[in-house]
């Protein structure tokens, strides 16, 4: 039987506190060697601690962020050596600050494999894109929080404050839901499983009526002439009514990439800067998965310099810098434009893919002198123009756009779009713009994308291949045999090897030959 025991790792922990008392940034960085400070990008300050490594966002109000601790004894010896370095300069914290976690991250495995799949389908609060990425998103209402599954079983869960909301109600209850659903598996034996409404009904266990000795499923070879580029995994199945899958990866890398986020925090703005946060702030975790550069343009009268950043690979201050945004005044998307164009120019290199993606909520109200043109609309629309003119000389430079609200004015975004050879988003509320910046950021991180690829082993016996893909299209496709039998009235069933015939490109599947074979007892 599959060890259905979880295990997991806490991987960092996001905590706060208050030291009560002001703290001089000025005079701080100046006299400490592990600090940065940019007062005209950022108000706050990073500090870095050796041990337990980590970094704190230190504010003059006394406030701190601490970030990349393993665990709440962790965070007091981090606040401790704070109070340490700021006793350098001479100022004292008489009081013992009161910690508050704020998100936990942890990474761990259910030790079962995973249909992401199946599911996608049963599972509610799921988000599953597999063209997009490989992994599973699922949300938890109580405890708040959101994991990231694979279908090796690995996960990812963040959004949880403590350990008992990780292991005793998060973790629980996600192993509590997909055993509800996933397939069971005795080796030997009755298996049990759910059948997903295709033989016994939805969603309820049942007991096959025969004994499986062995049912396998080898992929045997990959025409190499069709996927000379891809790396293949083999994998091998056991089991009744189990549907497994078979991943075939890429063997290209992530592309070097640039992004800068151009967000509009005009007056506007004011009730919907919460969304415009978590998404920006979900955005700056792709610096993670690979050589992946992010800044952040606000804009309303002007461009906006406290309130945005360079092309940095710090997660951290991204993030920070997002927290500070509040409303302005008018909206001057031409600005916000030009100078996202002008940190390409200066920060990025030719060889270095960039995407622009701009999000406002409203109307162009403010011209540029650049443009010139004396229509602050057309001024926008312009600065897209002039922007892929100067950094698309490899062909690897697009700007996207997104409409917030229903006071955007989407004929200039779709315009703007247009122009910079990208796509127009529109998003009705917070909770869209959050996933379509989730959804920006997936598609920009893996430039090739991973293909997918499953078949169902069911009484009805017969194989069925979707393939995902993007970007890099197949020249060719397969078009598999299917058989069909019944199994309560045969004893032993063997599939000979299913030969495929390549076709002219049509729809999402590859060549690639398969062997079944079934020994039922």
């Amino acid at each position: 039987m599959a060890d259905k025991e979880s295990s997991y790792k806490i991987q960092n922990i996001v905590a706060t506190t208050s030291l009560e008392k002001p703290v001089p940034l000025t005079k701080l960085a100046r006299t400490q060697p592990n600090t940065e400070y940019n007062p005209e990008t950022f108000p706050g300050l990073v500090l870095r601690i050796k041990e337990p490594k980590s970094a704190v966002l230190v504010f003059s109000s006394g406030n701190l962020v601490c970030t990349g601790t393993k665990s709440v004894a962790q965070v007091r010896e981090v606040i401790d050596a704070v109070i340490k370095q700021l006793k350098k300069i001479n100022v004292n914290i008489t009081i013992t600050p009161k910690i508050t976690v704020q998100n936990i991250v942890a990474s761990g495995t259910i030790n079962l494999k995973l249909n992401l799949n199946f599911l996608a389908l049963e599972m509610e609060n799921t988000e599953y894109e597999p063209e997009q990425f490989p992994g599973l998103v699922y949300k938890l209402i109580e405890p708040n929080a959101t994991f990231l599954l694979f279908s090796n079983g690995k996960l990812v869960c963040t959004g949880t404050r403590n350990k008992q909301q990780l292991e005793l109600r998060g973790m629980s209850e996600l192993i509590s839901n997909i055993l509800l659903i996933i397939l069971v598996l005795s080796i030997i034996g009755t298996v049990w499983s759910i059948s997903y409404n295709l033989f016994f009904g939805k969603g309820k266990f049942v007991e096959a009526q025969s004994r499986l000795l062995s049912t396998r499923l080898d992929l045997v070879k990959v025409n190499s002439q069709n996927l000379s580029n891809f790396e293949v995994i083999v994998s091998r199945y056991s089991g009744k009514l189990r549907i497994e899958e078979v991943n075939i990866y890429p063997g290209q890398t992530p592309s070097d990439f640039d992004l800068i986020s151009v967000v509009d925090i005009s007056g506007s703005m004011y009730s919907k800067l919460t969304p415009l946060k978590v998404a920006s702030k979900n955005l700056a975790e792709l610096i993670n998965d690979g050589d992946i550069r992010i800044g952040f343009v606000a804009y309303s009268v002007s461009f906006l310099p406290g309130y945005s950043t360079d092309l940095i690979k710090d997660i951290i201050f991204l993030q920070s810098v997002a927290d500070s945004w509040s409303s302005q005044t008018t909206t001057c998307i031409c600005c916000g434009i030009n100078q996202a164009k002008n940190n390409f120019l200066n920060q990025s290199s030719l060889g270095r893919a960039k995407a622009m993606v701009l999000m406002s909520d409203g109307i162009a109200n403010e011209k540029c002198l650049e443009q010139g043109t004396g229509n602050a609309k057309q001024d926008a629309i312009n600065a897209a123009r002039d922007a892929k003119s100067v950094l698309n000389v490899n062909d690897n430079f697009v700007l996207h756009t997104i409409g917030f609200g229903q006071d955007a004015d989407e004929t200039t975004l779709k315009a703007i779009a247009n122009e910079g050879g990208g796509q127009y988003f529109k998003a009705a509320n917070g909770t869209e713009l959050i996933k379509i910046y989730d959804q920006i950021g997936d598609e920009i991180k893996i430039k090739y994308k991973s293909i997918e690829t499953y078949v169902r082993l069911s009484v009805v016996f017969y194989n069925e291949t979707d393939v995902y893909m993007e970007e890099r299209k197949l020249p060719e496709v397969l078009e598999t045999k299917k058989y069909s039998f019944d199994l309560s009235k045969m004893n032993n069933v063997t599939l000979v090897e299913i030969y495929s015939v390549a076709i002219d490109y049509q729809g999402k599947e590859i060549t690639r030959n398969f062997v079944e074979s079934i020994e039922l007892n």
